[in-house]
């Protein structure tokens, strides 16, 4: 059904500031797991949302709003306790609500996923009798939804242990083809400190270059029939946000959501790392990689709206690892960081239209591969 423009946005208004308290709600709740206020407040804001769907008669929001909010319900009547994995699987949820809200209002396209199946495992869990068998309940669907993150600590810590951090281990990631030469090595060099002085400049970018660095190498490694040349690659994971140096460190560490004029700002940064680079004769695929690494498969990204076929594959690379790292870690506009399953379900809802689906596959595997060697 199409609903009215004007009552599109006061639902997804009302939507967005009640996302925001179960975000603040849920994440408090895990490390606190009988605390009526906050049980109290998450079941008023997921109560909320669900009034508003019924009120525009949507269905498929109302159907499954109701299966999470039954959810708290039983934690509200002491059915059973909320212990993080709990508290993850709601956030889940939270997150494939927002898309469901976006596709019913706006008819914004998200990858599919199995609405009735996740429906009937939140009821299945609200119909808990006890705080241990909510907790079996949760781990079966935990495992439903990403089988390899079923480890003691796959909810709350999602930073890969990297400790090859010297510029030894970094020339040891290159596989040099036979145009590269030392030249390669010594602009490497200064390419990495450039970006180690970037990441000193946000306050919460401690260590990402070397996690980005890790985790795009071994996701090339991963690919037999797309290859990318190692050596752009990583001229390009250094130099793709170079061009926040001339934002200045208020922007970057700002507390709160950008204005339209700051986000133009910040999306300059792009224009500015491409350039530096291409006037590079040896980088001209990593300048190539640069320029790209904010477009999107559906041709709403930035600086030029390209589509998925005009996009280079180390560029898609790049905006997996970038999207994965900010919702992973702490960002000055958010004070809690997404679990390894939480930032996985959002890539993969985010297939076809933000990510290629080809490397999308690809990094499920490469984290399922990290889980096993215990790096998450």
């Amino acid at each position: 059904m199409t609903v009215d423009p004007e009552i599109a946005d006061d639902i997804i208004s009302s939507f967005d500031a009640n996302y925001d308290e179960l975000q603040h709600g849920l994440n408090k709740l895990g490390q606190a797991p009988d605390d009526a206020t906050l049980i109290n407040l998450v079941f008023r804001s997921i109560h909320t949302i669900k009034g508003n769907a019924a009120m525009a008669q949507i269905q498929p929001l109302v159907d499954f709003t109701h299966a999470l909010e039954e959810t708290v319900e039983a934690m509200r009547r002491g059915d059973f306790s909320a212990s993080e994995k709990i508290c993850d699987l709601l956030l889940v949820g939270t997150d494939r609500l927002r898309d469901l809200h976006l596709f019913h209002l706006f008819d914004k396209a998200f990858e599919a996923f199995d609405q009735d199946d996740f429906i009937h495992r939140f009821i299945e869990l609200a119909q808990s009798p006890s705080t241990d068998a909510a907790e079996t309940t949760a781990i079966e669907f935990y495992q439903a939804l990403y089988p390899a993150l079923d480890t003691p600590n796959s909810s709350k810590d999602s930073a890969v242990n990297v400790n090859e951090t010297n510029l030894a281990i970094h020339r040891s990631y290159i596989t040099l083809s036979e145009n590269s030469s030392e030249a390669h090595f010594k602009a490497l060099d200064s390419f990495r400190e450039l970006a180690l002085r970037v990441d000193q400049q946000n306050n919460f970018w401690h260590g990402r270059t070397d996690k980005q660095l890790y985790m795009a190498i071994n996701l090339c490694r991963l690919s037999n029939d797309r290859p990318v040349d190692n050596t752009q690659l990583l001229a390009a994971i250094y130099m793709h946000d170079v061009g926040m140096v001339f934002l200045g460190g208020e922007l970057i560490n700002k507390q709160a959501k950008l204005t339209p004029e700051e986000l133009s700002d910040l999306h300059r940064h792009v224009t500015w790392g491409y350039e530096l680079l291409a006037k590079m004769p040896l980088w001209t695929e990593a300048a190539t990689m640069v320029a790209q690494h904010h477009e999107k498969e559906n041709g709403l990204g930035y600086p030029n709206h390209l589509h998925s076929e005009g996009i280079c594959d180390g560029a898609k690379i790049i905006a997996i690892l970038d999207a994965f790292y900010a919702m992973t870690n702490l960002r000055g506009d958010r004070t809690h960081r997404r679990s390894i399953l939480r930032a996985i379900s959002e890539i993969n809802a985010c297939t076809g239209t933000q990510f290629d689906p080809y490397w999308v596959n690809l990094f499920n595997q490469l984290i399922k591969n990290e889980v096993k060697k215990g790096n998450m």
